[in-house]
């Protein structure tokens, strides 16, 4: 199955075993992942798969995870001693938080891997990395997207793909300094590449706050 694989695949990097399967990244729209049933597809050559960044809603790949793509606190402590770069939720994994390997594309450079950060306690965060093929050499990463709800701050996050090509994401995040009806909302939308040696791009291309006022029942 596609998930069970993207695990081997993240595996394969944390251990130096070749021979995993990939799946394919081919998404023209804010298409959702396929459902758990959906099997991968054969593997293809590097010149044959489009490197484009995969698109996901967090609130239906949340609901579509199976625990086989959960990663194991062995498999990413083995990634975090070859790659102590890798931010804060690899590197304090723990068991009241989850990791998930999501996706996975095989490009002529390198290896890019989607994993899912879910926390018990508040929020979500979906993180791109890329490595270098063949290898568990970490070249770059980003966090994308960010949704959940912890105390005065919520957030929510779309993903979609514009007419050239690029990962754009639009963040919406309510935050307030007291549980008054008063707060702020910060609406932040990015695009994202990837060059051919794997590493992102971003650019903002809109980025503005405004006051806002509950209604209280």
């Amino acid at each position: 199955m596609r998930y069970r694989s993207v695990v081997g695949i993240l595996l394969t990097l944390a251990w130096g075993i070749t021979g995993c399967p990939h799946a394919s990244p081919d998404r023209t729209s804010d298409v959702l992942p396929p459902s758990p049933e959906v099997t991968a597809s054969s593997p293809r050559s590097a010149s044959e798969v489009a490197c484009v960044l995969p698109i996901y809603q967090l609130d239906d790949v949340r609901q579509r995870l199976l625990p086989a793509s959960r990663l194991t606190s062995t498999a990413v402590a083995q990634l975090v001693r070859s790659n102590p770069q890798l931010p804060a939720p690899f590197r304090d994994y723990h068991p009241y938080v989850a990791l998930s390997a999501l996706d996975t594309v095989h490009c002529a450079a390198f290896t890019l891997v989607t994993v899912l950060y879910q926390s018990e306690d508040c929020c979500e965060d979906l993180y791109y990395l890329t490595f270098a093929a063949g290898t568990q050499q970490l070249l770059d990463w980003r966090q994308v997207a960010s949704r959940g709800m912890d105390g005065q701050w919520q957030a929510e996050a779309t993903l979609h793909r514009d007419v050239i090509g690029r990962l754009v994401v639009t963040e919406l995040v309510d935050e307030s300094e007291d549980e008054g009806p008063t707060y702020y909302r910060d609406s932040v939308v990015i695009a994202y590449t990837i060059s051919p040696q794997g590493h992102f791009r971003s650019t903002r291309l809109d980025s503005i706050r405004t006051n806002r006022t509950r209604t209280i029942q």
